[in-house]
């Protein structure tokens, strides 16, 4: 006897079961799709962190942490600020915002009378010098051929006064005359000063020009001088109390740079120029770790232009210090 045929079952089904599978079908789809997504945060690599084998490993976390802490701070007293004047914008009247529309003119034309009498400056000082003394003009020219015969000028300051050791007159003869030569602001004797006013120093002039914070060696030997490859502003209290230099390795990768980007294939010239005493041998020597040049407490201790191999792409020039006479309202 033959067996029957059995009737295939059916595919339709009802449209709630229907409707619950494809449901949970999205919901599995948007899981895995949300696991994926973590997945590839998880992967990623973890800081190791400071080795147990490394020494002053204690030290080197507390400066981490000092530094988060004062950046922390800074970042505060912004949004202090910031709120402050939010709230008096909002509370001024109509009389505020007169005398502050009044208050911007005036000092608007109190900087076009400083930008006239910089410019006055310079055309009498550095252009003329019909009334200044023999030596001084000899000084005016050596730091003139330093600037005409430098690739980059190095102006270094004072960490202590840098406006008041920063010289305008120079930065406008070679933004003037010179558009393409590279000026760098170098920070000396960051040592004497206080991490928060170096911090908010280096903050405004790098609104200007490129700022490197430097301390120059203070050691009494004649060769192998020492340097420090910690940055200064993560350097303890005993390293900048130190005679070590400090700042070295980031104005040679400035440097370098410089060179790779330009493709200088033979050898490049920086001029180093600045008021009296604020270091600029020292700094030279540091570079150099050897005393190539004259240094001391007296200013003028610098003549005449030096040159100076730093290596076989890098030359160096020493100049004078810059001193204006007379009329300058400036007195060094």
């Amino acid at each position: 006897m033959t067996k029957g045929f059995h009737k295939k079952p059916s595919k339709r089904i009802p449209a709630k079961r229907r409707y619950k599978i494809e449901k949970r079908v999205r919901d599995h789809n948007r899981k895995l799709r949300k696991e994926m997504k973590k997945k590839t945060t998880r992967n990623k690599r973890k800081d190791p962190g400071i080795p147990n084998s490394l020494p002053f490993k204690e030290q080197i976390l507390n400066e981490i942490q000092e530094h988060k802490k004062i950046a922390e701070e800074i970042k505060q007293v912004q949004k202090m600020q910031m709120k402050k004047n939010r709230l008096a914008k909002l509370q001024e009247t109509d009389e505020d915002k007169r005398k502050r529309d009044f208050e911007t003119l005036l000092m608007n034309a109190e900087k076009r009378a400083a930008d006239f009498e910089n410019k006055t400056k310079v055309e009498e000082y550095l252009i003329t010098e019909k009334d200044s003394p023999s030596n001084t003009k000899s000084f005016y020219k050596d730091v003139q051929k330093v600037i005409e015969s430098s690739d980059i000028i190095i102006q270094v300051v004072d960490a202590r006064d840098p406006l008041g050791t920063r010289c305008f007159e120079i930065e406008e003869i070679i933004s003037k005359n010179y558009p393409d030569k590279k000026i760098i602001l170098l920070m000396n004797k960051c040592d004497l000063v206080p991490k928060n006013n170096l911090i908010k120093w280096l903050q405004y002039l790098r609104n200007y020009f490129i700022t490197v914070p430097f301390k120059a060696c203070t050691q009494n030997q004649k060769q192998n001088l020492s340097t420090s490859k910690v940055n200064i502003l993560y350097s303890s209290d005993e390293l900048m109390k130190s005679s070590k230099c400090l700042g070295v390795d980031f104005l040679m990768k400035i440097l370098n740079n410089y060179c790779h980007n330009k493709n200088v294939k033979t050898s490049i010239t920086i001029g180093i120029v600045g008021f009296p005493n604020v270091g600029k041998s020292s700094v030279i020597n540091s570079l150099k770790r050897t005393y190539v040049c004259n240094v001391g407490p007296t200013p003028g201790l610098t003549r005449s232009m030096q040159m100076v191999s730093l290596d076989k792409k890098i030359k160096l020039i020493d100049s004078p210090g810059i001193v204006f006479a007379k009329n300058s309202n400036n007195e060094h």
